[in-house]
């Protein structure tokens, strides 16, 4: 059965007068189905794309994929091309049909450059095919979003509308890109929706920079270097070692546990709580969210590294921050809200030995849409800032989109995903 020719084609990048040598490849390879060969390989050739991107509701073999676009060059999108294979049932073969529609689907709901995709596609592997919604028309949203098994998300709030969130309830999972979610509207979600933090997503950067910025307190470098600038050479004045002290982690899951063996590479030991009370990660000292008294009286170094939920809003207030050390090293990586502002302002001015080292701000633009203080704390002398950059770096977004695509990859194959978020958990 030959299907109908596409309509008509897509670009006029010369890609068609290719069409007859590269079908004559692809179709002669055995794991092209007669029935869905030539129009459909026609179409992708057309349109500009990948077949294995022109296709993502088809059933056709990873094998022929790759075997097309090696042929092809990795050739670019195309949204036509997706509302061919999803409204244009036309002369399609039955059996086709119905094995694509059987075959699982991820639903990526934000855009991803071609090497993102290509690192999607080696996680995921034939366990789905994969759908990227802003390559469909408008049209078809809806039946892609309906027939979606699993779901990669940025922000829904901006991805789908309104009406577009209530088609999602049947998803196993709604896997987030980013680890932090708490300015994501959850609450508009259905209410038994699976939902995933890409937890430890850049756990390895962030606790790098939890290192540089302990180290840059312990060594009192910026203070000596703003020191230098007036003349005063305080060669004699002495700092901080690292080792034989207690590196206190509030939060252990991936950014605590990276941020903990870099610590412990150093010679600190190792105090850590998080709700659970135990972790298969080694530590000195490991106890719940209920005893972080005993962690702020045993660290010479806290490191933030929870996520802001309900329990953790406002957690760190006057009373908490009076139980630390006088000198104690402050490193906030997560989120502002988990300390009180006024607070943290107040008491550095009372504790000038101590430091804070704050990655993370209360009003953020990408959060707030602006970045802002209610206090001056950049004035302070005992103050390291920095633009919550601290997963920022370059080359690793391919490394965050490969830990959340292996979530959804979970989900699709029966195992249970990693980073669930509770309904308690859902700020908003």
């Amino acid at each position: 059965m030959v299907l109908p020719e596409p309509r008509r084609p897509w670009n006029t990048h010369g890609i068609p007068r290719r069409r007859e040598a590269v079908l004559h490849t692809i179709t002669a390879n055995r794991a092209v189905q007669p029935c869905c060969s030539s129009a459909a390989l026609n179409a992708a050739v057309d349109s500009g794309r990948s077949v294995q991107q022109a296709m993502p509701v088809t059933s056709l073999s990873l094998a022929l994929y790759q075997l097309a676009d090696d042929k092809l060059g990795g050739l670019r999108t195309s949204t036509e091309v997706v509302r061919y294979f999803l409204e244009d049932e036309r002369g399609r073969c039955p059996s086709h049909r119905e094995e694509a529609m059987d075959t699982p689907l991820c639903v990526v709901l934000f855009d991803v450059e071609s090497v993102g995709r290509q690192v999607i596609r080696e996680v995921i592997g034939t366990a789905a095919d994969i759908l990227y919604l802003p390559d469909v028309a408008a049209t078809a949203r809806a039946e892609v979003l309906r027939r979606a098994t699993v779901i990669l998300a940025q922000n829904t709030a901006k991805e789908l509308t309104p009406d577009e969130l209530a088609l999602i309830h049947q998803v196993r999972l709604l896997q987030f890109y980013t680890a932090g979610v708490d300015f994501i509207p959850l609450q508009t979600l259905p209410p038994d929706l699976p939902i995933a933090a890409n937890s430890g997503a850049s756990a390895e950067p962030m606790a790098e920079h939890a290192l540089a910025l302990t180290l840059a307190a312990a060594k009192r470098l910026f203070f000596e270097h703003r020191q230098l600038a007036t003349g005063a050479f305080n060669q004699f004045t002495p700092n901080r070692m690292l080792a034989g002290r207690v590196c206190g982690l509030f939060g252990f899951g991936g950014i605590g546990v990276a941020t903990a063996r870099l610590m412990r590479a150093m010679g600190m030991q190792i105090h850590a709580i998080n709700r659970r009370g135990h972790s298969a990660e080694p530590t000195d000292w490991m106890g719940t969210s209920e005893q972080l008294d005993v962690l702020l009286r045993a660290a010479d170094v806290l490191v933030i590294a929870a996520p802001l939920t309900r329990a953790t809003l406002g957690r760190i207030g006057a009373r908490e921050l009076a139980l630390m050390k006088d000198d104690a090293i402050l490193v906030n990586l997560a989120r502002g809200e988990i300390i009180e502002e006024g607070a943290l302002f107040a008491h550095l001015q009372r504790h000038p030995a101590c430091t804070a080292c704050l990655d993370a701000w209360w009003v953020e633009p990408v959060r707030h849409g602006a970045f802002r203080m209610q206090y001056p704390f950049l004035e302070l002398p005992n103050v390291i800032g920095s633009p919550h950059n601290s997963a920022s770096v370059g080359g690793w977004h391919q490394v965050a989109l490969r830990r959340a695509a292996a979530n959804c990859r979970r989900a699709l194959t029966g195992e249970p995903p990693q980073g669930l978020i509770g309904p308690d958990e859902r700020l908003q």
